[in-house]
């Protein structure tokens, strides 16, 4: 499989997705992604962490995002003609109900951030890295990370003006924190609910110039967010200046782009031949549960701990899962094919519930598409799962209070269509 083969594959996803008058749904926020994380394969080598060799590509990994290129397509493809391209529809359920949500959620999420900042104060802003406030922390951290997540798309869609102003401040405290996933996230969550309102397009037939800009600046800003919010964490505004009058901004933005560095597992994975036994692909649902998974059988990060010691011993931090490699460490080729399948499958359900969910529950469906679509190329299938949990359980705690509270109070009125 050879760059040649690699490049036309992206280039007939692409093109679909973004010059075809179609809805903009999970599947062109996963052609995009997947295109950003495997850029960096057009060179023919791939670079690891620092003090690591920079190997060439071996052609498992072309054939592998050659095959995920084509399953995004045809999905699409498919999904596209069985929809006929018909934009979404509204939310549908009662001004009390959707008050109800955003009061348990913004009341969760505060006293969930607040306590956290009354045990740690400001070192979780200043003074600690945000692996460091990540260990000490622990369960606590991971979990008001998600729901400030969850509570800031709900209040951004679903609430009124006092809603998005909280939804705002949640993203930039977390920023500052040290977390821009969560930004992330809800910016792509947010891009697939509004998207339902409006008719399909062509995003680079109708606006090139526009799309293109958009995507260029965010995909910078997100870059620089990573080098910029570490140096403010060691010494505030003062380091953050020393940071650009010592280094270029090209400098700056690799360092930010940790995407273009993923596939150097997968490749190690490919060239040393590693193996597991499966275990942990079988034990993956288990993140699921509410309980977290280290308190009855081995931890989400099962997979990071059997390759990591083995592939990169003495690397200091902590690494970028790969699902890909996760797959390809069981069976090979053929368990990437059939991760892929599945991938393909997810998205197709996730892009149909997206088109069709009239209820509450298309914001954690929107939340779940972000994850599964942009960000699970670079996690295990137990931490994405596990990352979904933090989603549901708490939303579906909020659900049945409202259904509770609304079979009590008698039934009420439907905001309209």
């Amino acid at each position: 499989m050879t760059i040649m083969t690699f490049a036309l594959a992206a280039t007939a996803m692409l093109s679909y997705l973004l010059f075809v008058v179609r809805q903009v749904d999970v599947f062109t926020i996963a052609g995009v992604s997947a295109f950003l994380f495997s850029v960096s394969l057009v060179s023919g080598i791939v670079s690891g962490p620092r003090g690591w060799e920079d190997k060439e590509v071996e052609d498992v990994v072309y054939a592998s995002f050659v095959t995920l290129f084509l399953l995004i397509l045809f999905s699409s493809f498919v999904f596209d003609k069985l929809t006929c391209g018909k934009n979404g529809i509204c939310l549908s359920f009662s001004d009390e109900q959707g008050r109800l949500i955003s009061f348990f959620l913004v009341s969760v999420s505060a006293l969930l951030l607040g306590s956290l900042f009354f045990r740690y104060g400001s070192s979780l802003i200043f003074g600690q890295s945000k692996r460091a406030i990540m260990d000490s922390v622990g369960g606590h951290y991971v979990a008001t990370n998600w729901v400030c997540l969850l509570a800031a798309t709900w209040c951004f869609y679903a609430s009124g003006k006092f809603g998005k102003v909280y939804a705002v401040a949640l993203l930039l405290i977390w920023l500052l924190i040290g977390h821009r996933a969560p930004l992330v996230l809800a910016g792509i969550a947010l891009v697939l609910l509004y998207a339902r309102h409006f008719p399909p397009v062509s995003l680079l037939g109708r606006r090139p110039i526009t799309f293109t800009g958009l995507l260029v600046i965010s995909l910078m800003a997100v870059s620089l967010a990573k080098p910029v919010y570490g140096h403010f964490k060691s010494g505030g505004w003062d380091q953050v200046v020393e940071l650009f009058s010592e280094n270029d901004l090209q400098d700056l933005l690799f360092r930010g782009m940790e995407f273009t560095g993923t596939q150097y597992i997968f490749n190690e994975i490919v060239l040393s031949n590693f193996v597991t036994d499966g275990g942990h692909i079988v034990r993956a649902p288990l993140s699921l549960v509410p309980v977290p998974r280290s308190n009855f059988t081995t931890p989400s990060s099962e997979f990071n701990d059997l390759f990591q010691p083995a592939l990169f011993p003495g690397h200091p931090a902590g690494m970028a899962y790969n699902s890909l490699a996760e797959f390809y460490a069981v069976a090979g080729f053929f368990g990437v094919f059939v991760y892929l399948l599945l991938f393909s499958l997810c998205l197709f359900l996730i892009a149909l519930s997206m088109a069709r969910l009239r209820s509450a529950w298309v914001v954690v469906v929107a939340i779940i598409g972000a994850l599964v679509a942009f960000y699970s190329y670079r996690n295990s299938i137990a931490v994405t799962l596990g990352f979904i949990r933090y989603l549901v359980w708490p939303f579906l705690v909020a659900w049945l209070i409202t259904k509770l509270l609304s079979a009590v109070g008698g039934p009420a009125r439907s905001r309209p269509e």
